[in-house]
């Protein structure tokens, strides 16, 4: 069986990028059984209803979306096109807001000092949750076209995941539900929400579909997540081991957090594992001038490369931060390629 250039092989398990190659690969039932399993999730949640496209409108198309999970579940997702959306029929407002890394720390903190125990839930198909305020339709992807639907297409009742507005309400159908719950939004960040009772303080942070959830009283803190299984389907992963890659390990002093299977990975993106420490961010040795200059080929190279950098700084390596360079990127892309692999080894240690 010959497969794209884009396809992806995650270990031993080779990951589909089109519904052809789910259905002809050797793990075809399996990715069947999660595509079955998506579209009862979709079916139960109403997202959709089966009709005829009105005169003058367009369907958006969908595809669908392949992915091993860390538990090694096999997941598709039925994802729309939503680059094919067009602005002010399809869609107006897009922006959702997205939990601040210092907000993050400091709920660590501040269930250290306050006394407050930590609980991490996951919201189910969040997307899925949220109501569409415009009317929009979806073309029926090939596997499940059948001789009673032909012709027609899905309208949609729910955003689903690929729509430019899915997040945007999503979130406001969250914001609706915890306000509801007597909690008061932030006005530093309006990812943190707080209520304090007779009974004690709690604090929610809301990260797209990951949930912290900080309290001094375990009856508010069981009766919020009672709350939140009832208005939607949570997965409760009990104290935070791992939120949005970053490790939470619980010791007596406090939490301590770090990245690193993340890092791990990254350093096997880039092949620098197997090299030697180094106790500095950056080579106080290297040198850089106007005259140096770097294939075009490694442009991609080192975005990806100070993308990765940069999100460690963001969570938690603040130590690695590289000073600004006055020189183009263009001419400078070897040179910093190779001063972002001295900081991945700095990591190591």
């Amino acid at each position: 069986m010959t497969h794209t250039e884009h396809a992806f092989w995650v270990g031993d398990v080779f990951v589909p990028q089109t519904l052809k190659e789910a259905k002809s690969c050797p793990d075809s039932v399996l990715w069947e059984n999660t595509m079955n399993e998506e579209l009862a999730s979709l079916s139960n949640n109403d997202t959709f209803t089966v009709c005829k496209l009105p005169k003058g409108r367009k369907a958006v198309s969908a595809k669908w979306v392949y992915t091993i999970k860390s538990d090694g579940r096999y997941k598709a997702r039925l994802v729309a096109r939503g680059f094919a959306q067009v602005p002010g029929v399809d869609y107006e407002d897009t922006f959702s807001p997205t939990l601040r890394m210092s907000t993050f720390r400091m709920l660590l903190s501040q269930s250290v000092q306050l006394g407050l125990d930590l609980i991490h839930m996951d919201v189910v198909t969040a997307f899925l949750h949220g109501s569409l305020q415009e009317e929009l339709y979806l073309k029926i992807p090939a596997n499940i076209q059948t001789p009673s639907n032909k012709g027609s297409v899905f309208k949609l009742n729910k955003a689903i995941y690929g729509l430019k507005q899915a997040s945007r309400q999503w979130f406001k159908r969250f914001h609706d539900f915890i306000l509801r719950q007597g909690f008061q939004q932030s006005e530093v960040d309006p990812c943190l929400y707080t209520k304090q009772t007779s009974k004690g303080i709690t604090l929610v942070a809301i990260y797209v579909d990951g949930l912290l959830i900080a309290s001094n009283s375990p009856y508010d803190s069981v009766e919020l997540q009672a709350a939140l299984s009832a208005e939607f389907q949570m997965k409760h992963l009990g104290a935070p081991a791992c939120f949005l890659g970053i490790q939470i390990e619980h010791t007596k002093l406090g939490f301590l957090i770090h990245q690193a299977d993340l890092i791990d990975k990254i350093l096997k993106r880039f092949d620098i594992t197997d090299v030697a420490t180094a106790s500095t961010p950056m080579d106080p040795k290297i040198k850089f001038d106007k005259s140096m200059s770097g294939s075009p080929s490694f442009h991609g190279e080192y975005q990806h490369a100070i993308g990765c950098l940069q999100y460690l700084v963001t969570c938690s390596r603040l130590m690695i931060l590289l000073r600004q360079y006055p020189y183009s990127l263009h001419t400078m892309l070897l040179p910093l390629l190779i001063t972002g692999k001295h900081c991945y080894v700095c990591l190591l240690i």
